[in-house]
């Protein structure tokens, strides 16, 4: 007999600092429609703009704060948890947590303050602060999905990008692949490193599968590393529907650097993956191309020492020694090219 759960779909939210953005999102979970319950952790990373105000007054106009068989209030060492139930739509709970302390800047994990949910669900979706989901459907027909195909690790849909200091939009990445696949298609890890095509908003897998254990051995861990574990799994599946909007604005993480520190940065990201999967040729030949522009580029040898020397490892323990020779020699050539350019 299969585990029972007590939630099927347990939503992540960090959030931080979204206060102009966060009703977006929060409206975005209330519209869903579903036939089963849904627990939405959000988790505020000690924000010092007004979020942490707009997310306690959104639960007290519209959940059931003062139902005691439901809504709890606990103050722990770390934070304020806030959990209800909302008003109208009974399959939608919220669980807030509004952290003391910023855990982003010291490098600690907020997963343990959703573990109790986490583990209490089927499956695992994804949102955060600043972008919205548009489709009520979209959990249902990914559970529907992943119900009936127990093969697949992952769904997503596809989503539309809004630039949100220019007031514009953009088609999604994939939106390619649909002209030759319009109702939909199943997709690999492999497919994954060459067409980034699971976008955190759109994405459900399996709970069962405890990849998070595996992330922590990860530096530089994040969606790359998320997406790559699951589809080591099984393949995963991308529906036609626009279910999502991911807006891009001048304030996040990755938005403010230059183009050198983010061609590093897919470097470094991508090279870590190398380092414990040594043998995927399509992890590998992404490497190897990477490095290359760096090397051609940037001349980014000193930072690149480790990467080169991973690359090197995987080229040698897949082709022998011809093939490591082989690369070495290509990657000294591009960065002498790039010194003489």
């Amino acid at each position: 007999m299969g585990k029972t759960y007590k939630y099927t779909v347990c939503t992540q939210c960090f959030t931080y600092n979204q206060a102009s953005y966060i009703l977006d999102t929060l409206n975005g979970f209330v519209a869903q429609r579903t036939d089963f319950p849904v627990i939405y952790t959000i988790v505020d990373d000690a924000s010092t703009d007004n979020e942490p105000q707009i997310l306690q007054d959104y639960l007290c106009e519209f959940f059931s704060i003062d139902d005691s068989a439901v809504a709890y209030r606990e103050e722990t060492d770390y934070g304020i948890v806030l959990y209800a139930q909302h008003k109208v739509n009974k399959n939608c709970y919220f669980v807030v947590t509004l952290l003391k302390e910023n855990h982003y800047s010291q490098g600690k994990s907020k997963y343990p303050y959703i573990s109790r949910w986490r583990d209490n669900a089927k499956y695992i979706a994804l949102c955060e602060g600043d972008d919205y989901w548009t489709d009520p459907s979209k959990l249902q027909t990914q559970v529907d999905f992943l119900d009936e195909h127990k093969d697949y690790s992952l769904c997503c849909h596809r989503y539309r990008i809004y630039n949100q200091e220019c007031d514009s939009w953009e088609d999604d990445y994939v939106h390619a692949l649909f002209e030759r696949h319009p109702n939909g298609f199943a997709f690999s890890r492999s497919d994954n490193l060459k067409t980034w095509i699971t976008k955190t908003v759109t994405l459900m897998y399996r709970a069962d599968w405890d990849v998070m254990g595996e992330l922590q051995r990860y530096k530089y861990r994040c969606d790359e590393h998320l997406n790559y574990l699951l589809l080591s799994h099984g393949p995963g599946y991308c529906f036609p529907f626009i279910g999502a909007v991911y807006r891009r604005t001048d304030s996040g993480v990755f938005a403010p650097l230059s183009a050198k520190t983010k061609r590093l940065r897919g470097v470094l990201i991508r090279s870590e993956l190398l380092a414990n999967n040594l043998e995927d040729n399509d992890l590998k030949e992404d490497v190897y191309f990477r490095i290359k522009e760096c090397l051609h580029v940037d001349h980014s040898l000193n930072r690149l020492m480790r990467p080169i020397g991973i690359c090197l490892k995987s080229y040698y323990l897949t082709e022998g020694h011809r093939g490591g020779f082989r690369i070495a020699k290509k990657l000294l050539g591009s960065y002498l090219k790039g010194i003489v350019r």
